[in-house]
């Protein structure tokens, strides 16, 4: 992130394409992150990062892959992924640097039916961050 003081960090987990049915478990909120349309997901992180204050801080992107048009969208409108030739998806190393880079995010957006995300909150505890946001 270069000389960012703050980013904003965005968790997306599709449940094997089952993240609708997480979604009527636990109610509206996971809508915006269970979205399959990338422009409505975009519309939603951008309304949830304009609304803590984190418009313009850089976007880090957090992805299990199972949707890859949806994941290139959103690095082809300024979102900031690692290299997967360097780390494959679901693999340890993909898993720690997730889980690192969204510790230290200044905001960080998640569907709060991850085990990840709910790790992250744990440790963004810790060390006195918020915990994950979701915009509904």
């Amino acid at each position: 992130f270069g000389s960012a003081k703050k980013f904003t960090g965005v968790h997306l987990r599709n449940f094997e394409g089952s993240c609708q049915q997480f979604k009527a478990k636990s109610g509206d909120s996971l809508s915006p992150l269970c979205s399959t349309h990338p422009q409505n997901l975009m519309h939603s992180i951008e309304a949830s990062r304009a609304s803590n204050g984190h418009f313009f801080t850089p976007l880090f992107l957090a992805s299990d892959g199972q949707l890859p048009e949806r994941d290139h969208y959103l690095v082809n409108n300024g979102a900031i992924m690692y290299d997967y030739q360097v780390y494959s998806l679901g693999s340890p190393g993909a898993l720690a640097v997730d889980m690192l880079v969204l510790a230290a995010a200044d905001l960080f957006i998640a569907n709060n039916a991850s085990k990840l995300a709910n790790v992250v909150d744990q440790v963004r505890a810790a060390i006195r961050l918020p915990r994950s946001t979701v915009n509904s």
